[in-house]
């Protein structure tokens, strides 16, 4: 409706939806951008992705919040200069900034991990993977079972199906 030129206010009305809400999904250039953060049951921060560089700059030594916030706007940043101050206000007790902790993988990179060929994955991916493993002894065992399907068709040992499944079960 946007790209045919309905202002988010006009879709809005139409679809009987708030113009935040018109707005994030006009906004979004991916489904995942549109999902919530699964661990805390909130979207994802419209600085998350230039947090990694705020920090960095930061610990170099620029506390200028409208400087900042002129950097990431060249770099695609579409939210408020207030938003960037609520989030560097508590910095300005401290003289460095804890580097960001890593994202966890996506779900569908997980599942791509477990569904390619073992040969496929680099060491790099194959370290996350072991990793997101270690954390669940029922996501482990779920790709055994997929790779051991997986082997079993690509043998073409069908017959070895009902003992497969006994084993899932």
């Amino acid at each position: 409706m946007h790209s045919r030129g309905i202002s988010i206010r006009g879709i809005g009305a139409e679809l009987g939806l708030a113009r935040g809400t018109v707005r994030r999904f006009v906004r979004a250039s991916t489904v995942e951008e549109l999902l919530t953060n699964d661990s805390t049951g909130r979207r994802l921060s419209l600085l998350e992705e230039f947090k990694p560089y705020l920090h960095q700059r930061w610990n170099a030594g620029c506390t200028n919040a409208m400087l900042l916030f002129e950097e990431i706007k060249a770099q695609g940043y579409r939210g408020r200069c207030q938003i960037l101050r609520d989030y560097l206000r508590p910095f300005l007790a401290s003289a460095q900034v804890p580097e960001p902790t890593p994202t966890a993988p996506k779900v569908r990179r997980v599942v791509c991990w477990i569904m390619g060929k073992p040969e496929n994955i680099t060491d790099d991916d194959q370290l996350q993977l072991d990793q997101v493993l270690s954390r669940s002894p029922e996501l482990t065992a779920l790709a055994g079972h997929v790779r051991s399907f997986a082997t079993m068709m690509c043998a073409l040992r069908g017959d070895r199906l009902e003992v497969w499944m006994s084993a899932v079960a």
